[in-house]
């Protein structure tokens, strides 16, 4: 089995350590492939983005319902309980990105919710 570090894709950091779960799989996915990780670990990361205003405004793209769209600027303490119910990473099982870091021998994958259109 090889161990896989799971990462949800955002708008500033590839690969972003710190929102991420580990699994193991029998193959490594490429790019364009479909992942489906568990409900645990799903839920483990939509609850660590909703822990503060910094890492929801890294996830806007991961908003739904009356949130999507929503300008990472325009969230603050008065609306961010309520932005965080739209959060939802259901649709992130496409992989956008996989990279090896060396001298660790980790492998990343990085999730999104749109098929890559060049592979």
């Amino acid at each position: 089995m090889i161990t896989v570090i799971v990462h949800i894709e955002n708008h500033s950091d590839f690969c972003d350590n710190l929102v991420a779960v580990a699994f193991d799989v029998v193959c490594l996915p490429r790019i364009g492939d479909t992942v489906f990780i568990t409900g645990t670990m799903r839920k483990h990361l939509e609850e660590f983005i909703k822990m503060n205003i910094k890492f929801i405004s890294r996830y806007t793209n991961c908003l739904y319902g009356a949130s999507r769209g929503i300008d990472p600027h325009d969230i603050t303490d008065d609306n961010f309980k309520d932005v965080a119910k739209d959060l939802s990473i259901d649709d992130f099982i496409y992989v956008s990105g996989v990279l090896f870091k060396y001298p660790f021998n980790q492998v990343h994958i990085q999730l999104s919710d749109n098929y890559p259109s060049k592979i």
